[in-house]
């Protein structure tokens, strides 16, 4: 790491003018920003090596279960990192990370053993796991928790835990763990969590008379109100409601409604990872749920392959491509073409289950599980849609020369011999190659004599234009971390400025991309532009971007009830 001081030296003093600029831009041009909403809400075969390296007197936030060989960072990560800022940048970790690569930096950045920086809040530890478990790596969390040192009434650590309790269907676990909290239990999230409390032990009236301060106050989103009234009732649901947290999760589970149409759009990335791998769930929820997770890189291409192999579904003969079923369908066919007279047909049903998805979820999944395929099929000779499909895969895979070789057989020498269609897609990935590895799409361009062109990005909503504290508090964080060449708190930065409330925000991409640079991460950066640009072509992703959610933590910090007069 020290080899790099001086570099990482010279570009904070690059970044310098740009953090200095934008704060003040936010400040005086942009006004203050909304006020903060209501709250939103494995590794159990650890190697024993892992066990015995990890010291279970030190605190929650140092201790780890990545090594840097086991592809964790090295353990000087935090080294020049302020406490306070990271305790900040935890707290605004976005519940649903932008990309991919964004996902599985925070769970390697999370993972790592690596020393607390001196002068640490004893809140960082907790912080940390809350933000595992809500990320959905609740087997980590546990494990890490009970490696660590963190006293049993601990309020952050036993959030974490009910957390984790609450995705695994433990009601009574999460409140036995409010029981041990002896500070901090007017946050929202223990005020709510009583409700469902209350009605676990049939304390009806509690429930209801907790609920009303809640309302009273303005605490409440239109899911928890439906949800918490009908547990504290208690009542069916009168319809379908879209579950955030893990709070709205469990209220959901308790009473046994179903989940709205399109909550894997909004939910934490913790929910979409439970409701994945709840064998109770209805199929096509679980699926559509594996695929969110997967592309908020929450999911193992093993745990995906796991879960399309264990469903029985019908031949995807007789299922619509918006069927979500058709996906695993087409797993378990394409899995049974293993013989190399099947070759041929499994290029086609590959290249098939690449493009035919209509959103960027299922077309990101089927590239995870065709990657290996794929490369081994390189030499094959295929058709030029099939070329072009392939290149998707190696893209997404992160095998920017692959994608090129696959681009240059699309063509077969030759631009002009493709159709209009096949040109325009042609285009279309030699410009998201351009994003992953500008060298590649250069060679690839300059065969097929044509220009590349940026792709598009989203068209900022300008309801998503807010909160410029929160952004402020981030860069300075950014800045901090810049000037003192602390890698894991630049890594840290630009995870929270890559929240989804700052989409298309050009101080967040700027900042987010030297704080990139600046750690040594810059594979990561250019995985995630290429995965948001091939997320923004798809026709949902506009939809999607007018709907963002910030981390329900008033300035990085968790609401309390106001007291009552």
């Amino acid at each position: 790491m020290s080899a790099r001081i001086n570099r990482r030296r010279r570009i904070a003093a690059a970044l310098a003018p740009l953090l200095c600029f934008s704060v003040d831009a936010i400040a005086q041009d942009r006004g203050q920003g909304e006020g903060p909403g209501p709250t939103a809400l494995g590794s159990s075969g650890v190697a024993p090596v892992a066990v015995e390296e990890t010291d279970i007197r030190r605190d929650a936030f140092s201790t780890g279960v990545l090594s840097e060989t086991e592809g964790g960072f090295s353990r000087d990560l935090w080294a020049g990192a302020s406490g306070t800022d990271l305790e900040r940048l935890l707290a605004l970790a976005p519940p649903r990370p932008s990309s991919p690569a964004m996902g599985r930096l925070l769970r390697r950045l999370l993972l790592t053993r690596a020393a607390a920086p001196d002068g640490a809040p004893s809140s960082l530890g907790g912080r940390k796991l809350l933000a595992l478990a809500r990320a959905g790596f609740v087997d980590e969390a546990r494990t890490i928790a009970s490696f660590s040192s963190a006293p049993p009434s601990d309020p952050w650590v036993n959030r974490a835990l009910a957390v984790a309790d609450l995705l695994e269907d433990d009601v009574a676990g999460a409140c036995r763990r409010e029981d041990r909290v002896t500070s901090d239990r007017g946050a929202l999230f223990w005020v709510k969590l009583r409700v469902l409390c209350y009605s676990e032990t049939d304390r009806f009236d509690s429930a209801d008379l907790t609920l009303g301060v809640l309302r009273e106050q303005g605490a409440l989103s239109a899911a928890d109100d439906a949800l918490l009234t009908a547990a504290s009732i208690p009542a069916p649901l009168k319809k379908p409601v879209a579950p955030r947290d893990a709070i709205q999760l469990a209220a959901l589970r308790k009473l046994n409604g179903a989940a709205a149409p399109g909550f894997e759009t909004t939910a934490d990335v913790g929910v979409l990872s439970a409701v994945a791998t709840s064998d109770e769930a209805d199929p096509r929820l679980r699926l559509r749920s594996a695929s969110a997770a997967a592309a908020l890189g929450a999911m193992s291409v093993e745990a995906l392959a796991a879960l399309y192999a264990s469903l029985s579904v019908n031949s995807d003969l007789t299922l619509a491509d918006d069927d979500v079923l058709v996906d695993a369908s087409r797993y378990q066919r394409i899995a049974e073409m293993a013989a190399p007279e099947f070759r041929r047909d499994k290029a086609a049903a590959i290249a098939e289950a690449v493009t035919a998805p209509q959103s960027f979820e299922r077309a990101y999944v089927a590239a995870m599980l065709y990657a290996d395929d794929v490369e081994d099929l390189e030499g094959v000779i295929v058709t030029p849609d099939q070329a072009g499909a392939f290149a998707l895969v190696a893209m997404a895979d992160g095998r920017a020369n692959a994608a090129g070789r696959w681009l240059l057989a699309m063509m077969a020498g030759d631009f002009a011999s493709l159709n209009e269609v096949q040109a325009l897609r042609f285009l279309e990935r030699v410009n998201l190659l351009g994003v992953l590895d500008p060298r590649e799409a250069e060679i690839v361009a300059a065969a097929a004599n044509v220009r590349i062109d940026p792709p598009r990005g989203l068209e900022l909503d300008p309801a998503s234009d807010r909160d410029r504290q929160r952004l402020a508090a981030i860069v300075s964080s950014a800045f901090n971390a810049a000037t003192a060449g602390a890698e894991g708190q630049l890594a840290l930065a630009a995870i929270a400025l890559s929240n989804e409330a700052f989409t298309g925000d050009p101080v967040a991409d700027g900042v987010a991309a030297a704080s990139m640079k600046a750690a040594g991460l810059e594979d990561v950066h250019r995985r995630h532009a290429f995965e948001t640009a091939w997320a923004a072509s798809f026709p949902s992703a506009q939809a999607a971007a007018d709907e963002p959610t910030l981390n329900g933590d008033a300035d990085g910090f968790a609401p309390s009830l106001k007291p009552r007069n």
